[in-house]
């Protein structure tokens, strides 16, 4: 590892990836961040909960470059806890800025720079604008119409709140802030967004990169998303009335998941209209889906968690 590029002020930088059964993704995501990063100070640890044989092939492999697993030999446990003790590592280390990834995203060539230059100019938390990848399918082209307002939203600013779901960084004063992210429900993003807000922590959406999601390529796929979803919603309603949750981060919170603005919703149909007379019909399903999932407790989560759909992306 080249350790020539310290930044202005020489600060060690750890990199966490979070996957679960990702396969070729866990690869990928690894490599692109170890090259983007091959010039940092850095410490590139995994936070694999993998149980199939084939990812757990790709996690040997990396682990033989001397990669550590910090959940290795442990049971299945869900985001938060692996958020917790990436937490705690970077804690105990000589670390000054975290930087985490999940596997199943791709990211721009400067993206990990981009987080670390953020937090070094001054930020406290810092995260990666979210876009979808390019649809190869037509109902691929449905879904991404459906989530364009909120892409939309994000790239204008009107939603800047860092939702750290995906991607995320942070100085060593706002991890020491976060603390132990609670196990009774709340999942990590709302939680790190609560702490933001009640800490009045300074936050950005480094705009100059983009991490890449893939859309769901079938409604059975997709559906999956959308129990998830409802399941961490719940779950967050349920947190959030036992803590008083600022109504900045609440509204803002709202919008993006629930009620994007209708010129945003218009403009997204216009950018794709073919494909957009399918989607009164997946909006259906979907409400079907929600109305039969019966997602409550954070028991139930955890098992539609376990659901999630191995990607072979490249």
């Amino acid at each position: 590892m080249n350790n020539e590029m310290q930044y202005s002020n020489g600060d060690r930088v750890l990199i966490g990836i979070f996957s679960y059964n990702e396969g070729e993704n866990l690869r990928n995501m690894y490599n692109q961040v170890s090259t983007q990063s091959q010039d940092m100070n850095r410490e590139i640890v995994l936070m694999d909960q993998s149980d199939d044989d084939q990812s757990l092939s790709v996690v040997n492999e990396i682990l033989s470059s001397g990669v550590r697993n910090l959940w290795a030999g442990s049971t299945v446990r869900g985001k938060v806890h692996s958020m917790n003790r990436l937490f705690q590592y970077f804690l105990d280390s000589k670390c000054e800025t975290l930087l985490h990834f999940d596997a199943d995203h791709i990211l721009s060539g400067n993206a990990v720079v981009s987080l670390v230059k953020q937090i070094h100019e001054g930020s406290d938390v810092a995260t990666l604008l979210n876009k979808p990848q390019r649809p190869e399918k037509f109902f691929q082209r449905a879904i991404g119409v459906m989530s364009l307002p909120a892409t939309l939203g994000r790239e204008a600013g009107s939603f800047s709140l860092p939702l750290v779901g995906h991607n995320g960084a942070y100085n060593r004063r706002a991890v020491e802030l976060m603390g132990r992210i609670p196990t009774d429900g709340v999942d990590e993003e709302s939680y790190v967004l609560y702490k933001v807000l009640t800490n009045n922590l300074r936050f950005i959406i480094a705009r100059d990169a983009v991490s890449y999601y893939a859309l769901p390529s079938d409604l059975g796929e997709y559906l999956i998303s959308v129990k998830r979803m409802v399941a961490r919603i719940n779950a967050f309603e349920n947190w959030k009335s036992m803590h008083k949750f600022p109504e900045t981060g609440l509204n803002t919170f709202r919008i993006v998941y629930s009620r994007p603005p209708i010129s945003l919703v218009i403009r997204s149909m216009l950018s794709d209209p073919l494909p957009s007379f399918i989607i009164p019909y997946i909006y259906i399903r979907r409400a079907i889906a929600i109305n039969a999932a019966g997602i409550y407790t954070s028991d139930t989560w955890t098992t539609i968690e376990g659901t999630k759909v191995l990607k072979q992306n490249g």
